[in-house]
């Protein structure tokens, strides 16, 4: 899943991806679908307990705004920001 958020005014651009992605792998020989084996791929494979990761470009102080706005939501467990130098797989995410 993905979802792109850009902000003309502000020029603040804000990407929402789906950090994993289950593939079913079907076995050798097998003829039941209960056989099968998934297997889990990782967007950002650092982090594999994030569900789901925000990338934005653009002003970064509206985008720690932004996050100060969005922590609030009751609904999220935690929100934390990742320096780009600690990303080991930050190709991921460019897809432009």
């Amino acid at each position: 899943m993905t979802y792109n958020y850009f902000n003309k005014k502000s020029d603040l651009d804000i990407w929402i991806y789906n950090n994993s992605c289950e593939n079913s792998i079907k076995s050798e020989g097998s003829l039941t679908f209960f056989q099968d084996s998934v297997e889990t791929f990782f967007l950002m494979p650092e982090i594999p307990s994030v569900k789901y990761v925000l990338k934005c470009s653009g002003d970064q102080c509206l985008f720690a705004s932004f996050l100060k706005k969005i922590s609030k939501i009751p609904e999220l467990i935690s929100i934390y920001k990742i320096p780009k130098k600690k990303l080991k797989s930050k190709e991921n995410l460019i897809f432009e």
